[in-house]
């Protein structure tokens, strides 16, 4: 990394019938975030935050979409990077979890597709390439969705390719969420990098996003 850079992280929590409440309540935590911390320049939030993962037959939508468009206005409002959370996308006959990344006008600059979906709960296509994308003066960024993490041989492509801050959005509501915290002090400290892991609490999963450092250190972790 070249510069600093401030991060945030929106641990929210989703209602899966209810897409407009989960976009308000994201835009109200990133106003927050801007308010109380105007240095901000990047923020992520949770996988499938504005959807919920029941029925993704059904939620599937091409990209771009009405949520994609909200998400644009947040980003460039805030003047901020924004990697808001997970979407079922639905691409010719294929649906994938996919993450857009908007830059600071509101323009969608890449979209990664999850490439560990949770067999067998999850049966959604899976993506067939990892993502990074630069800050302009600040750095690298890598990105990476829940399962994802339990396969060290991504995280190292993304290092590999340049990444030294590597975000893992996450909908984890079942005990693995004590096993993806080790997981994300292990890859930082395997990596020399640090992890920013997102997750959703209630419905969206059991809390616990936190910021680690390449030493392995818990430097903000929410409950």
């Amino acid at each position: 990394m070249s510069g600093l850079l401030g991060l945030g992280a929106c641990q929210m929590e989703v209602d899966p019938d209810d897409v407009q409440k989960n976009l308000e309540n994201m835009a109200g935590q990133v106003e927050l975030i801007k308010y109380y911390s105007p240095w901000v320049k990047i923020v992520a939030a949770p996988e499938l935050c504005f959807q919920g993962a029941p029925d993704f037959e059904k939620k599937a939508i091409e990209i771009p979409n009405l949520i994609t468009d909200f998400c644009s206005k947040i980003a460039e409002t805030n003047n901020i990077y924004f990697i808001p959370g997970s979407i079922y996308e639905k691409k010719g006959d294929n649906i994938y979890n996919s993450s857009p990344v908007f830059d600071d006008k509101g323009n969608i600059i890449e979209t990664y597709r999850k490439m560990y979906p949770w067999r067998p709960h999850e049966t959604t296509v899976s993506g067939d390439k990892t993502l990074v994308f630069d800050i302009p003066d600040i750095g690298r960024i890598g990105l990476c969705n829940c399962y994802d993490l339990w396969f060290p041989e991504l995280i190292r492509d993304l290092v590999f390719k340049g990444a030294r801050i590597i975000f893992v959005l996450t909908a984890a509501g079942t005990q693995d969420r004590c096993q993806e915290v080790i997981l994300c002090r292990a890859a930082a400290i395997q990596n020399q990098c640090y992890m920013v892991s997102v997750n959703g609490v209630g419905y969206g999963g059991k809390g616990e996003s936190m910021i680690v450092d390449p030493e392995g250190n818990i430097v903000q972790k929410g409950v």
